[in-house]
């Protein structure tokens, strides 16, 4: 229905029903537009100048009487213009009031945050929001590469995968794998270390100042934001990939 549409551009019920109105008319006065539009003579005359304040409609005065007469429907281009303009206006809020609550959250800790994601949908988010964290820093990762492919599918992995590189996170990884080696990309450091001896059925990440802990069996995921906690990991990922290579080579 060509009412609903223009409610979906911007419109509201009566704007829309009284727009049509003039159009079908032509040209009308107040009283006959309200006729025509079904919608009583008093909101008619406060639609009509909402209607001309955003240009749809324009007034004329022939012998004393007021008509009212349609633009061009071209010009309901202006209001998704106008929505854009404000969106664009919110979102500098937005970042304004984040960057503001971000500094009052940041003072405020003193311990740990510990935040849980489940099931598999919950695991990608806090995946995905893991590379919002990184910042011209490493990104330590220990992991079975059988086990990611299992629980993610190809298409996620990629996915992910594609977004990590796009951002040009440097990473560094421990990861077992019953196939050949994963293939690096310019983006990562990684050793194969034996299923066996060292099996990694878990997924452990350190990035930023933060831990991330994934089980794909039990398909929940656990992140922990502390500075010291996380630079003492990194340091042990550090040892341990040297080791790696060191025993590889």
């Amino acid at each position: 229905m060509l009412t609903k549409k223009l409610e979906e551009i911007g419109l509201n019920e009566k704007e829309a029903k009284v727009y049509i109105a003039v159009l079908e008319l032509g040209e009308g006065s107040a009283s006959e537009i309200a006729k025509k539009s079904a919608v009583n003579r008093a909101t008619t005359y406060f639609t009509l100048e909402n209607l001309m304040k955003i240009g749809l409609v324009s007034a004329s005065n022939e012998e004393k009487k007021q008509k009212f007469v349609p633009e061009d429907p071209s010009q309901l281009e202006n209001i998704i213009t106008k929505q854009q303009q404000e969106l664009e206006l919110k979102k500098k809020g937005l970042k304004d009031v984040v960057e503001e609550l971000n500094s009052i959250n940041s003072a405020s800790i003193k311990k740990p945050i510990v935040k849980y994601y489940l099931g598999k949908e919950g695991m990608l988010r806090m995946a995905e929001s893991g590379f919002d964290d990184v910042k011209d820093e490493m990104m330590w990762i220990a992991f079975s590469e059988d086990k990611l492919n299992q629980f993610l599918g190809d298409a996620d992995n990629t996915k992910l995968r594609k977004k990590r590189i796009s951002k040009n996170i440097d990473v560094s990884s421990l990861y077992n794998s019953e196939s050949e080696a994963i293939p690096m990309d310019k983006n990562s450091t990684r050793a194969k270390i034996d299923s066996y001896d060292y099996p990694c059925p878990g997924d452990i990440a350190v990035y930023a100042n933060k831990i991330r802990l994934s089980s794909y069996d039990d398909q929940i995921g656990i992140t922990i934001e502390n500075k010291d906690i996380a630079k003492t990991l990194k340091s042990i990922f550090k040892l341990a990939l040297e080791a790696a290579q060191n025993k590889n080579s």
